[in-house]
């Protein structure tokens, strides 16, 4: 026979959760994707309740009941014996406290709603490190917060290989996080690193990767492992574009100055050559100012 469990009975289980602010952290992540407290409670009892019990539903409408039994449910999660459901909000309880870390998807959820939250609002920038590698930077708030390095053919058996992206092989891509940023995930979901970043990359495979396919113009670009770092998120500038009223001359001035290069040997190169190297010093010398070097 089949019993709805009743909020009483959650209660009794739900005693001694804990009031911290990583278990708030976390019910308020698996909350988030839900507009209704009807909604959230059909598809998380378990988190539900618990949340319900630490208060922090205020941001969900419309639904005031507290009998659940008074409720058209047709979830199946909500079919569950009595037995079954316990069993369930003990092994969430054990998450919480830091004491499981199998696998499961409501911390799947949880880590892609962190993910999602910690990227929402960001711009993405391309930038051409060279012409067999380029990267993807996601900035929010002045900092660096990831970055995608793409990685294509160099072809080392003749000097001087002037192939341009498109016509390169895609070699790898290295998907970047800010290590502080993957420790703060860590003690809110007790899992392990190795999972997390299992879940990272496949977080960027399903949110991103199709973004950055467009971005390039290419379908074979992949994602292929996980790079912590650096330590914190880095000062992010915008990539700058030519004034309109500069010169040759004036760019190649500025590419000399504070530099090993040689005025007679920059004049030798191509336009392109000269604006690229131009941009980029730009950019590193406002970088180091954002750093206070």
């Amino acid at each position: 026979m089949k019993y709805i469990i009743t909020e009483g009975q959650y209660e009794l289980v739900l005693g001694n959760i804990k009031n911290d602010e990583r278990t708030l952290l976390r019910l308020k992540a698996l909350a988030e994707p839900f507009t209704k407290k009807r909604q959230f409670m059909n598809a998380e009892p378990e988190a539900y309740y618990a949340a319900k019990k630490l208060g922090i539903l205020d941001d969900l409408k419309d639904w005031e009941s507290t009998n659940v039994n008074k409720m058209n449910l047709p979830s199946m999660k909500m079919k569950l014996n009595v037995q079954e459901q316990v069993s369930r909000i003990q092994d969430m309880m054990e998450q919480m406290s830091g004491k499981y870390n199998k696998p499961t998807s409501e911390i799947e959820r949880l880590v892609y709603n962190l993910l999602n939250r910690y990227t929402e609002g960001s711009e993405v920038y391309r930038i051409e490190h060279f012409l067999s590698r380029h990267d993807l930077e996601w900035c929010k708030g002045g900092k660096e917060i990831m970055s995608l390095a793409l990685f294509f053919d160099d072809n080392q058996s003749f000097d001087g290989d002037k192939r341009k992206m498109e016509e390169r092989p895609f070699n790898h891509g290295v998907l970047m996080m800010p290590e502080d940023k993957f420790r703060d995930i860590l003690d809110i979901v007790p899992i392990r690193a190795t999972y997390l970043s299992h879940l990272i990359l496949e977080w960027f495979e399903d949110t991103k990767l199709a973004d950055a396919r467009t971005m390039f113009g290419r379908d074979d670009i992949d994602v292929d492992e996980l790079s912590i770092n650096p330590k914190t998120a880095d000062v992010c500038v915008p990539p700058p574009t030519k004034p309109d009223d500069i010169t040759r001359d004036e760019m190649i001035d500025y590419i000399v100055t504070g530099t090993l290069f040689k005025k007679d040997d920059i004049e030798k190169r191509s336009d392109e050559w000269i604006e690229k190297m131009y941009l980029g010093k730009l950019r590193n010398q406002k970088e180091k100012e954002l750093r206070g070097e």
